[in-house]
């Protein structure tokens, strides 16, 4: 149960955490404590940003049917293809298209995708609004969530520091493979042109791989005013369909230059160690041979 004294330990724990590890996020944060009210009633939390509770009286329960509403019906970035359907339609103008189909049609029954709630895998999650973070630390309890993206405005995320545990995020995603961004900013909900308010958005798109966004789920904590735009921008945007086409472009060359050739002497290492008898591998198996030396 939530009380006064385990908040304010929280908090003292996570000012010395976030000094180490983010002071420039620490400082801009802390302009914003005297915005909102903390409201503790028999162990339920809520804030009060000066027109009453935004949690309906427990944040807690609040965000855990939120993480469940996930569970059942995972929001991914863009919806529109479901690559692991055994049939699917694709249109040929959108390259990412492409490049699922033809990654479907070469090594169909060489794999199978295994669904979220199977593998309880999250490639990328963009989080928008995290607040106390009770439906952050329910979701990497639940998943294993490799890369994370957190949007938030300074006054909504500083609510963090009084019951999220950030050394324990901080150290998960420490771990090679992982990444965590986060970007708070209040232009995120202010700056009109969206390109800029999510420009951040970018550079880490820039870094981390833009394909896993075509992968990536979806979260929105809370309901914004004025509201935040994220994914109808993702679907739009100019400057994130020249780094998204450009990248699938890349991999759709080099899946057909490693399909082509996955039959050719790179194999022979693997064909020595194998009976005459023994099977042709898949070709799935020649993909991750050829990519082995890459692997972690």
């Amino acid at each position: 149960m939530l009380t006064e004294e385990s908040l304010k330990r929280t908090y003292e724990r996570n000012y010395q955490i976030m000094g180490a590890r983010a002071p420039g996020l620490l400082q801009t944060l802390l302009p914003f404590q005297k915005s909102y009210r903390l409201i503790l009633q028999e162990g339920k939390l809520d804030v009060d940003f000066g027109r009453g509770g935004i949690y309906r009286g427990d944040a807690l329960k609040f965000s855990l049917l939120q993480v469940q509403a996930f569970e059942r019906h995972p929001t991914r970035l863009f919806p529109d293809f479901d690559f692991g359907s055994d049939s699917f339609s694709t249109d040929g103008s959108l390259i990412s298209h492409r490049y699922a189909g033809e990654l479907h049609k070469k090594l169909r029954g060489s794999f199978k995708l295994l669904p979220l709630e199977e593998s309880r895998h999250i490639p990328l999650l963009v989080l928008a609004g995290l607040g106390f973070g009770f439906h952050l630390r329910a979701l990497l309890e639940r998943y294993e969530v490799q890369n994370l993206i957190i949007l938030d405005v300074p006054a909504f995320f500083a609510l963090s520091l009084h019951t999220l545990d950030w050394g324990l995020v901080f150290d998960y995603y420490s771990k090679p493979g992982r990444s965590l961004h986060l970007i708070v900013d209040d232009k995120l909900l202010l700056e009109e042109n969206k390109d800029k308010a999510f420009e951040e958005v970018l550079r880490v798109a820039q870094r981390i791989n833009p394909g896993l966004f075509y992968w990536g789920y979806y979260l929105e904590h809370l309901q914004y005013t004025p509201t935040l735009g994220f994914t109808e921008w993702l679907q739009s945007s100019p400057l994130f369909a020249e780094l998204f086409l450009g990248y699938f472009d890349d991999e759709l060359w080099s899946l057909r230059w490693t399909l082509e050739r996955c039959r050719g002497k790179y194999l022979s290492t693997f064909l020595r160690k194998r009976s005459r008898r023994a099977r042709w591998p898949s070709c799935w198996e020649q993909v991750l041979l050829l990519t082995r030396p890459w692997r972690r």
